[in-house]
């Protein structure tokens, strides 16, 4: 198998399980050290990244980034710096969602949704500009729902279509500036905790659409996105950038 990402430098935030962990792995094996970011699994961080160690013979470093801080994503930067003197990806994949309908939404549940989902993220490209290395990858997990009308996630569907805004002005700003490119990645519903975690009313609710799901009649694999993860992080996707990339099988087509 050919490493296409071999002596890049990765960060992949909320790497510890889920799709954050299928993109580490998936990244690592095709060449690239990673710096997997967690909030409080430091566990199964650690274990992933001694796993990446030993079977693809890169750097791996899980390190401790708490989202929910305004000072995180400058201070994760100059954690990262210390083990890397470039950063090539970022995949900004953490995320928090918070089953809330509009009558029980406060102020506070709301402010920290939009700073996990997406000052944090948009805060870490600031804070990489002065590391990046040549060819930069910034690759923004983003959500069907800031496409799709959801009850119980007014604050979360704003976060992740916040997300895909910003993610054309980083495009457009950073990239000939940079030579960098800049994506977002539309995930519907995929196996992960947070999926799990959903209200099974909820859950119910999207099983139609589960099942007219056009590339397949299931919910996504963490594997699934890795892949399109690893195409936008290597040269072959040179020419894409500022896009929403549909990544959830088509339930919602971009």
């Amino acid at each position: 198998m050919g490493r296409s990402l071999e002596n890049r430098n990765a960060i992949v935030t909320g790497a510890s399980r889920g799709i954050g962990a299928a993109i580490a792995y998936k990244l690592a094996q095709n060449g690239a050290n990673v710096v997997i970011t967690y909030a409080s699994s430091a566990g199964k961080a650690e274990d992933l990244a001694s796993k990446i160690i030993e079977e693809f013979n890169v750097k791996a470093y899980a390190i401790k980034s708490d989202a929910g801080k305004y000072d995180a994503a400058e201070t994760l930067v100059a954690e990262v710096t210390k083990v890397f003197k470039t950063v090539d990806i970022l995949v900004n994949n953490v995320g928090i969602d918070d089953d809330c309908l509009v009558a029980d939404l406060d102020a506070e549940r709301f402010h920290r949704m939009l700073q996990v989902n997406t000052v944090y993220p948009v805060l870490l490209v600031k804070h990489c500009l002065p590391y990046f290395g040549t060819k930069p990858r910034v690759i923004n997990t983003s959500s069907v729902s800031a496409r799709q009308v959801c009850e119980y996630a007014s604050a979360y569907c704003a976060s992740k279509a916040a997300l895909e805004s910003v993610t054309k002005t980083i495009a457009l700003e950073l990239g000939q500036k940079h030579d960098l490119t800049c994506n977002a990645l539309s995930v519907g519903t995929t196996a992960t905790d947070m999926w799990y975690r959903s209200d099974p009313s909820i859950l119910e609710t999207y099983e139609p659409m589960i099942k007219a799901t056009p590339a397949a009649s299931r919910i996504g694999e963490p594997q699934d996105i890795a892949d399109i993860a690893v195409f936008l992080s290597g040269e072959t996707s040179r020419w894409v950038t500022g896009s929403t990339i549909c990544a959830n099988g088509g339930m919602v087509f971009i």
